[in-house]
């Protein structure tokens, strides 16, 4: 409960003090921080807030915030704010610093289209017209078109109302041997789940080397979760669903306890987005072995090594399409730009190269009408690449 300073002593307390009970607020800004440098006490109670910017858990001087009465969308945070008795609000503070997406990350994403705009591309050819005039060639990604070597993802009626988006594509010729690249390429796939993914809330990566797929046909499907059985990452024992996501649930509380924190850490964090669901969604092949349990795990049958040179990555989403694959743009240029630098890889005659290949994943409905086609013409969109599409 947020303490509040006695009426006759209000005045002092103009910047350390801000009352903005039963208006209209529906998000708590970033911005904040610089216009009350000195704030203390914040209440916000019976707004309409949805969304907290995780820079507020930063604020230096914020001690205590009122949030109850707000139909906040991380759940999580509303059960923390709502369940808080006590004088305190560090907890939340500290669960908003972790947890809640950042205004910064989305102010990032707004330049990086508006840059976008400020460049005309010429179709056809690696040159782009930048402001002032000038000219110049683009290193490229290359666009491999969908074949029968390739899995055909078949999306199943049942998992429409559980998780229902689902992109997918193959990132061909990577080199992961060198140690360094291969945690990079690991570690890629976290910041994004923190950042564009929203810590999972809007989307979820999952990376498979595609010589252990074998399966020429994949169902993202969803079912009981006593039904699901997965041998999860770093396991060597096969379990249901059920049986796994009790057992990180008394994980997740036992190292909850352990630290004496009000919030979980890891994946355990995650476990939340299923609670109450009667089917969880998993993608398994034609015998039908599970590969992914999204949002919590992959399959160790599966599991990427730095031994992986074909990759094949599925995106799903419980929002949209969109989500999907603004998520792989995001992987596939940081993958491109950030280590897949192979000099001996693919030129055009110049002395421009091919960063790197991607193919493309069909993905379609239960009768066989075709959902998405990744990376489509519209997609992989970039103002310091080009992308050249080789055709069938």
């Amino acid at each position: 409960m947020i303490r509040r300073p006695p009426r006759s002593t209000l005045f002092p307390y103009t910047t350390l003090f801000r009352s903005a009970r039963g208006n209209s607020i529906e998000h708590v800004p970033s911005v904040l921080g610089k216009c009350l440098p000195s704030l203390k006490l914040l209440d916000l109670e019976d707004n309409v807030v949805r969304t907290v910017a995780g820079e507020v858990g930063d604020f230096a001087k914020l001690k205590d915030i009122g949030l109850k009465g707000n139909p906040l969308e991380d759940r999580r945070l509303k059960k923390l704010v709502d369940n808080n008795h006590s004088a305190s609000s560090k907890p939340i503070l500290d669960y908003i610093r972790n947890n809640c997406a950042r205004d910064a990350d989305a102010s990032s994403s707004i330049a990086n289209k508006t840059e976008k705009k400020k460049i005309k591309r010429k179709k056809g050819t690696r040159e782009v017209e930048t402001e002032n005039g000038g000219k110049t060639e683009l290193d490229f990604i290359r666009v491999l078109p969908f074949d029968d070597t390739v899995p055909l993802v078949c999306v199943s009626d049942a998992v429409q109302g559980v998780r229902p988006y689902v992109v997918c594509c193959i990132l061909r010729g990577l080199n992961l041997k060198d140690s360094s690249k291969f945690k990079k390429f690991i570690s890629l796939q976290t910041k994004l789940h923190d950042n564009i993914c929203k810590k999972r809330t809007v989307a979820t990566i999952a990376t498979h080397d595609l010589s252990k797929i074998g399966a020429k046909r994949l169902l993202y499907d969803a079912r009981p979760p006593s039904e699901i059985k997965i041998m999860p990452l770093s396991k060597q024992n096969e379990m249901t669903a059920m049986e796994l996501f009790s057992q990180m649930q008394k994980e997740a509380e036992f190292l909850r306890k352990e630290k004496k924190r009000n919030t979980y850490s890891g994946v355990h964090k995650f476990l939340y987005l299923l609670e109450g669901k009667e089917l969880f969604p998993c993608l398994r092949d034609e015998a039908d072995n599970v590969i992914s349990f999204p949002p919590i795990t992959n399959s160790e049958t599966t599991k990427i090594t730095s031994e992986s040179v074909d990759v094949f990555v599925e995106v799903t989403s419980s929002v949209n399409l969109k989500w999907c694959k603004d998520v792989l743009d995001n992987l596939i240029h940081e993958v491109a730009l950030g280590f897949n630098t192979d000099d001996s890889g693919e030129s055009d005659g110049t002395e421009k190269k091919c960063r790197l290949l991607v193919q493309q994943v069909k993905t379609t409905d239960s009768q066989g009408q075709l959902k998405v086609l990744y990376p489509s013409q519209t997609d992989l969109q970039f103002s310091d690449l080009d992308t050249k599409r080789s055709q069938i």
